[in-house]
């Protein structure tokens, strides 16, 4: 029996539509679909998620003349069906600690350290007074 056939009989053992199957992996329903009719192949993850929601070894899918055996702890691996997650919950993280990079970087590019004399000190008579002493000294 061939891979696309096996996927069939499976799914529906399970009593599973391929839109349920297309949930649990996190893929399409055309991605299913396109397995199940051997248009396309099913990566290594999705071969493994597939494995473990079926409880086939993966060797009962991969080879034409293996013979069906149940998994051998019989039950799926709670975290086959996480590794997408994951890969989400990395993505943001990376997303935020980028933002928070460029926030800090925007921070200090935009700072001005230059000091300026205020309009107002600048017309006050101690200002004038301090820079007429050193118009003085400089004439002297």
């Amino acid at each position: 029996m061939e891979l696309k056939e096996k996927l069939v009989a499976l799914r529906k053992e399970k009593g599973l539509t391929q839109l349920a199957v297309a949930e649990k992996l996190d893929v399409s329903r055309q991605a299913i679909s396109r397995w199940e009719s051997g248009t396309a192949l099913p990566s290594t993850d999705n071969l493994r998620c597939l494995c473990s929601l079926y409880e086939v070894p993966i060797d009962y899918l991969l080879k034409e003349d293996s013979e069906r055996k149940s998994n051998p702890d019989n039950e799926p691996a709670p975290d086959m069906f996480r590794h997408k997650n994951k890969k989400t919950v990395v993505l943001i993280a990376a997303a935020l600690v980028g933002i928070l990079v460029v926030g800090i970087l925007c921070y200090f590019l935009t700072r001005n350290n230059e000091k300026y004399i205020d309009v107002v000190d600048a017309e006050s008579d101690q200002w004038n007074e301090s820079h007429a002493e050193i118009e003085f000294n400089e004439i002297s």
